[in-house]
């Protein structure tokens, strides 16, 4: 594997560790920040998201971001001799 081929695996691989970094951020801590920032304001867990949405998030996108994170180091064996 030449030079190119290397660099191209792992740009490819940074690239799909970002995308799962973000889906960890999207669905799992932005939800758990607005919950707290809720109640922060009104003392309650009640507002714009619920606790329903907060686990549904957690349980969709955290794995989602962990499977996408683990294809990039699968992906990064190419570089392997």
């Amino acid at each position: 594997m030449n030079i190119r081929e290397v660099e191209q695996v792992k740009l490819t691989a940074t690239w799909l560790n970002t995308i799962a970094a973000g889906s960890i951020v999207i669905g799992s801590v932005t939800p758990l920040a607005i919950v707290g920032r809720n109640m922060e304001q009104t003392g309650t867990w009640a507002g714009q998201v619920g606790d329903g949405w907060v686990a549904l998030g957690t349980l969709v996108w955290l794995p989602a971001g962990m499977t996408i994170h683990w294809l990039a180091r699968r992906y990064l064996r190419r570089l392997a001799p």
